[in-house]
This record gives structure tokens, C-alpha cells and sequence, in this order.
């Protein structure tokens, strides 16, 4: 393998990345346990109040929340992609995602429109926020030559 394109100096503090591992597996239990205290009619339909909660709980809870965690670990690495204010970033972002993806599923359970449209709010600005930090920061990245 070639590593001479890595820029591990670049690596941002383990405490970035690790917040967004460390949230990743609450929300897979919450999801697990959940459908097991709706038991079989919450799978009844895709469409039913538990099913819903538990899918979003395991896409943007579990799935999306380890995506951005690696994502800004791995960018400044691999493509030498800087990403400004990484700690206030990547804090405001991982706030943002617990908190749309909880509300998410309070709305889809309470079937309350209120919870819902914040959900939706908060999760736009999360991952509004995401794809901006990283495309800026890829965009802004310096271009390597083929090898």
C-alpha cells in the first residue's frame, strides 16, 4: 500500500470523530428496544408509527451519525481537506443530529405535526451543515497530480 499521500498531521483530535462513534450505538438500542416494546404490529406495515421511529433512528441515529463522524476525521487525512473550526463544528453539528433524530422519532411515535416540522428543521440544518463544511473543505483542498 501507499501512504505517502496521507496527511496525518492533519488528523483532528480523537475527540472529534469519537463523540459521533459514541452516539452511533444509543440510538441502534433505542431502536432495537423500541421495536421490542411495540412488538410484531409495529412491522405490520412499513408505514406504522414504530416503524418509521426505528428506521430513522438507525439511518440518521446510527448510519448518518458514524458517516459524519468519519467524515471529518478522514478528510483533513486523505485529501488534505482543512475543515475550519473543526471542535466548534463538529459539536454544533453533532448537537444538531441527536436532536433532530430524537425528535424525529418523538414525532413519528406522538404523531405531533409540531415535533415533526422542528425535526425537519433541525435535521435540514444538520445535514445542510454537513455537506457545506465538507464540500468547502474539498473544494478548498489542494489538488494532488496523478501518479
Amino acid at each position: 500500500m501507499n501512504y505517502t499521500g496521507l496527511s496525518l498531521d492533519e488528523a483532528p483530535p480523537f475527540s472529534i470523530p469519537l463523540r459521533f462513534f459514541l452516539s452511533a450505538p444509543p440510538f441502534g438500542v433505542a431502536a432495537a428496544l423500541l421495536l421490542a416494546w411495540t412488538g410484531p404490529q409495529a412491522l405490520a406495515s412499513r408505514w406504522t408509527p414504530a416503524a418509521l421511529a426505528a428506521v430513522h433512528l438507525m439511518t440518521l441515529g446510527y448510519l448518518t451519525m458514524v458517516m459524519a463522524g468519519a467524515a471529518l476525521q478522514l478528510l483533513p487525512v486523505l485529501a488534505g481537506a482543512r475543515i475550519a473550526r473543526t471542535r466548534t463544528v463538529s459539536a454544533g453539528l453533532h448537537v444538531l443530529l441527536c436532536a433532530g433524530t430524537a425528535l424525529l422519532a418523538v414525532g413519528f411515535l406522538t404523531t405531533s405535526r409540531t415535533t415533526l416540522h422542528w425535526a425537519l428543521v433541525i435535521l435540514i440544518a444538520a445535514l445542510a451543515s454537513l455537506i457545506l463544511v465538507t464540500g468547502g473543505a474539498l473544494h478548498g483542498a489542494p489538488s494532488r497530480p496523478q501518479s
